[in-house]
């Protein structure tokens, strides 16, 4: 992830889909079934690119406001 310091709103989200996916990490491991595992998996994956472009997102507005 970018290191990017965050305030208000985005940080909170960036953080609450970064939970999501550890949550979704979680039951992954705990489940039986493949197909689920995998599902499950694939979801904690897009959490954790929603967070990356998240912070993307406010680097890229940051360094607009220097300018």
């Amino acid at each position: 992830m970018v290191g990017v310091i965050m305030f208000g709103e985005e940080q909170s989200r960036v953080g609450e889909y970064l939970e999501r996916a550890a949550t979704l990490r979680a039951l992954a491991a705990k489940t039986r079934y493949p197909e689920v595992r995998q599902r499950l998996l694939g979801l904690a994956t897009g959490f954790e690119r929603l967070a990356d472009q998240v912070e993307k997102w406010e680097a890229a507005r940051f360094a607009r406001a220097a300018d």
